[in-house]
């Protein structure tokens, strides 16, 4: 509808981008970390906010920041259940694509 005459990996892109930038200010209840090799998952923040500044994301826990990272390496999607939210990326060090979900906290508008 509005995108035409881009491709299908110009639309990812562009809706990636809108979805990463939809999260500046959003309450979290907890972040995992999960591990590429053994699928096991570690709490890494808890009550928290998400942060997207100077084409950055940083996740704040407790007045401590437990992610952050560059915009344009991150793939962003929500959980079917819309109560969270996944970062992908690769690490610089190892190459390894690594898992990171942010549980939003619940509240109404």
């Amino acid at each position: 509808m509005f995108f035409k005459g881009i491709s299908k990996r110009q639309k990812k892109h562009i809706e990636n981008e809108e979805l990463l930038h939809s999260l500046d200010g959003r309450h979290i209840r907890y972040v995992i970390k999960k591990n590429p090799g053994t699928y096991q998952e570690t709490i890494i923040g808890k009550d928290g906010i998400i942060n997207v500044y100077n084409n950055r994301l940083t996740i704040v826990c407790s007045n401590e920041i437990v992610f952050s990272h560059p915009l344009k390496d991150l793939k962003c999607s929500e959980l079917m259940s819309l109560n969270g939210v996944t970062f992908r990326y690769k690490e610089e060090t190892t190459e390894q694509n690594m898992l990171i979900i942010a549980y939003y906290k619940y509240h109404r508008k």
